[in-house]
């Protein structure tokens, strides 16, 4: 069986929308625009930080792992994790972003600027993975339209980071699902990921 580890994340407060940062004149951007669904461009600032994630089922030996960090952690000692050796990893920043997202958007790709954890991914629209990705801490990422919600499919790991704080561990064989949902109003994204990974979580 395979995990499916589901979680919401809140990005909230836009701070710049993205029109307005070529605005030599220091204008907004046009309310339609940042109203408009299907455009995510701008500066916004993460809501919410997600150090664990706490609906994780480990096989034994992840398991067993986990309880080896904890009791390091108990004791005092400082995890050597992805999160604090400062190593990247996409799934790291879907549950533990902090501080500001860029958002960069054209009608062939997305691309997304966290400020923590210092990572910048580019979404391939409407676009197919290749045969062989070449496993990397961002992994392979394509995006389509559902409705009004983006859907970002990623592959192609390297599974050399954790998901969290507590260092759930991941593998190459991880693939997440993210859809990002804007709010009416456009001044809110919501964001719910699903991890699977068959080798750490059952």
């Amino acid at each position: 069986m395979i995990a499916r580890l589901t979680f919401a994340l809140a990005i909230g407060g836009m701070i710049l929308p993205l029109p307005a940062l070529a605005d030599a004149g220091g204008g907004q951007a046009p309310a339609a625009r940042a109203n408009d669904a299907h455009y995510f461009g701008g500066l916004w600032q993460v809501e919410r930080f997600i150090p664990f994630v706490d609906n994780a089922t480990p096989v034994p030996e992840q398991q067993a792992r986990m309880d080896h960090y904890k009791a390091v952690q108990k004791d005092g000692q400082i995890l050597y994790s992805a999160w604090t050796s400062c190593r990247p990893g996409s799934p790291s920043a879907m549950v533990m972003p902090m501080n500001s997202l860029i958002i960069l958007q054209k009608e062939a790709d997305i691309t997304l600027s966290f400020e923590e954890p210092r990572l910048t991914r580019r979404v391939r629209m409407n676009a197919e993975h290749p045969a062989h990705p070449k496993p990397s801490y961002a992994g392979d990422s394509i995006g389509r339209w559902d409705g009004n919600t983006l859907v970002i499919d990623t592959i192609g790991y390297n599974g050399d980071f954790q998901l969290d704080s507590a260092g759930l561990g991941t593998s190459p064989q991880l693939h997440t699902t993210e859809r990002w949902t804007k709010s009416p109003d456009g001044k809110r994204i919501d964001v719910e990921t699903t991890i699977k990974d068959p080798v750490y979580y059952s």
